[in-house]
């Protein structure tokens, strides 16, 4: 006997509940980069505060905070069918 209180779905509602649970998970990802990313970056400026008071004279030792955690993923091939969440990761 059916239960039919479970949904039905076709092969193609499932494809695009995959589709919706995959970029999910790559918007999850972009997000926890940009949180390290961000952490990062708080984590030089303190270094580069700390260093000035140890030395005012000192040149900073990160002089861009940012320059080398920025990351283009425009090369991937997957790229543009993740555009919208990977396009955040990319520093102005």
């Amino acid at each position: 006997m059916r239960n039919f209180n479970e949904p039905i779905y076709d092969d193609t509602q499932l494809a695009l509940i995959e589709e919706q649970q995959t970029e999910q998970l790559i918007d999850e990802l972009a997000e926890c980069i940009i949180s390290l990313c961000n952490t990062a970056v708080a984590l030089r400026a303190e270094v580069n505060d700390w260093a000035k008071k140890l030395d005012p004279q000192a040149a900073p030792i990160y002089y861009e905070l940012h320059s080398d955690l920025c990351k283009s993923f425009e090369d991937s091939p997957a790229y543009l069918r993740f555009e919208k969440q990977l396009s955040r990761l990319i520093c102005e």
